[in-house]
């Protein structure tokens, strides 16, 4: 790990089958590298996190994998621990047919944290928006999640609306 104006870090990312339905996952084992990259500047914490992995074993049966994934992150924070972010996962299945391998979602939202978590009692709210943008998908996605860690609560509600976008 490297800081300074720039934190970054490197290193091996890996992938285990344990999906409970073949649907769920791929079936095989991946490796891959992996880096992150931060910087903060007055009220800006911003970076990337990117990372590739490939099949190198698992069930021999299931198709080969190779996928990117990348995922930028921007938060402003404001007075009074409101704050606005953005953390899309983009992603990329290499192996899949041309003007299908990309998934380039679109996503932000605000959220607060409460004043018990500035004192070591983590608590907040996040109001995510984000719009996965495919050639036949167009899928949006709500999400209210409130936490309290001393207690070890979680409640989260969540809405998703899937429908066709004719092209």
């Amino acid at each position: 790990m490297n800081s300074g104006a720039l934190i970054w870090g490197a290193g091996p990312v890996f992938t285990i089958p344990s999906a409970t339905d073949p649907i769920l996952g791929t079936g095989r084992v991946l490796f891959g590298p992996t880096a992150g990259f931060l910087t903060t500047a007055g009220h800006i914490v911003m970076g990337v996190l990117l990372n590739n992995q490939w099949s190198i074993g698992g069930d021999s049966l299931r198709p080969s994998v190779n996928t990117f994934l990348a995922q930028p992150f921007f938060n402003y924070n404001m007075p009074h621990g409101w704050y606005l972010t953005s953390s899309p996962l983009i992603t990329s299945n290499w192996l899949a047919a041309p003007g299908h391998q990309w998934t380039v979602p679109i996503s932000g939202g605000f959220g607060r944290i409460s004043p018990q978590a500035i004192r070591n009692r983590p608590k907040g709210l996040l109001f995510p928006i984000s719009h996965v943008t495919k050639r036949t998908l167009a899928c949006w996605a709500s999400l209210l999640t409130s936490r309290h860690q001393p207690d070890h609560c979680c409640v989260a509600m969540k809405r998703v609306s899937m429908s066709a976008v004719s092209t």
